[in-house]
């Protein structure tokens, strides 16, 4: 019998092979993971649109997530190698060895491995560099960011390190001949549930960082409110994280071609959500930006519509003449910060904290912080 003809797994019993029209949900995997991914690009558009016609300037944070919706793409393009050249989706045994048994399948199947890890990398180390931007003058968030950085860093990079340099054919060997004789596709499966505990834990770590900053600002209840809210947009992460750990753990290693998609999907909609996330700051920025520009051209149609009247004077009720004074635009008024102690300062419910304010009038003119308040 050639390996045509013979089922990469035997088929439960009762069940019978089919090779012709096996069932299969690559079609509904494609069509899931494109649709987040045309999402993903949608937000990183307007983020770019922002970084360069409204900012003008670029930070740390647009590196890592440059990296990270690179490393993204990579993933989403071996996964549908995976799908399409692999025939992931279908049940083992409905698969022929001739599919499986190959040098280009072992091959896809290490580019996942070390593919599901990097994109997380890169995006959790968007998300710190961003708060650190965002709370710089609150020493004790500060150092809680970077030992989140450095730990969830180094948790990442010691399963990647291990892909590299265990998971990988050493010279003279085929891949057929290593996979094997290590295992190594086995080994895999037994520690990725583990990989997706501590993605959860990470996660919920990154989405209460932020709050715990947000109410130390002194805005009004309904501003920190909505702050809040832009963040916890988050949970839509966690809850992703939370999926791909419930089906790792029901990976199934003689049938791991039809049960790993469900986690691949959950994965990769995590992080495109988490791209998203980390463009969040921008499209509020954007946001408010056309609400300025709609706000001044409606003044201005105001404006035109009104009848001429003595330039530099008006008439009052009782008869008086008075001098008025016009704003031509919003950005024609001038905020001034006045120096001294926080309890000197009132609580207008317009400024933030003072140490925050004269950090920012320094440090970043035009801060992330002013996407959110």
């Amino acid at each position: 019998m050639s390996l045509a003809d013979e089922p990469s797994a035997p088929p439960p019993p009762g069940v019978s092979v089919d090779f012709n029209t096996p069932d299969t949900r690559a079609p509904m995997a494609i069509a899931v993971t494109s649709s987040f991914m045309g999402i993903m690009f949608i937000f990183i558009t307007i983020r770019i649109y922002v970084k360069v016609r409204i900012d003008k300037r670029a930070t740390w944070d647009d590196l890592t997530l440059a990296l990270g919706v690179l490393s993204v793409i990579a993933l989403f393009v071996v996964t549908i190698l995976a799908l399409t050249l692999s025939e992931f989706g279908k049940h083992l045994w409905d698969i022929p060895l001739s599919v499986t048994d190959t040098t280009q399948s072992f091959k896809i199947d290490w580019l996942i491995d070390w593919l599901t890890i990097l994109p997380y990398i890169f995006i959790k180390l968007t998300f710190f560099l961003l708060y650190l931007q965002i709370f710089r003058p609150f020493l004790w968030l500060r150092i809680c960011i970077i030992a989140g950085a450095v730990i969830v860093t180094a948790v990442y990079l010691a399963p990647l390190i291990f892909d590299f340099i265990v998971q990988t054919p050493r010279p003279g060997q085929t891949w057929s001949q290593y996979f094997q004789i290590s295992n190594a596709g086995e080994g895999g499966v037994n520690f990725t549930w583990a990989l997706a505990a501590w993605a959860l834990a990470s996660d919920v770590y990154i989405l209460v960082l932020p709050i715990a900053g947000v109410s130390r600002l002194q805005v009004s209840a309904r501003r920190r409110f909505a702050v809040i809210m832009a963040f916890m947009t988050g949970l839509g992460a966690c809850i992703c994280s939370a999926l791909s750990l419930y089906f790792r753990q029901k990976m199934d290693q003689s049938d791991i071609t039809r049960t790993f998609i469900n986690t691949q999907i959950a994965m990769l909609v995590e992080l495109c959500v988490g791209v998203c996330i980390c463009c969040m700051p921008a499209t509020l920025r954007m946001w408010r930006k056309s609400q300025e520009k709609n706000s001044r051209c409606a003044l201005n149609a105001h404006k035109e519509k009104k009848p001429n009247k003595p330039s530099g004077a008006h008439s009052s009720a009782n008869g008086l003449f008075g001098r008025a004074y016009q704003l031509e635009r919003p950005g024609d008024v001038k905020a001034e910060v006045v120096t001294g102690e926080v309890h000197d300062l009132s609580d207008d419910r317009i400024h933030l904290r003072f140490d925050m304010e004269q950090a920012y009038a320094h440090e970043s003119p035009a801060g992330d912080m002013e996407s959110f308040v």
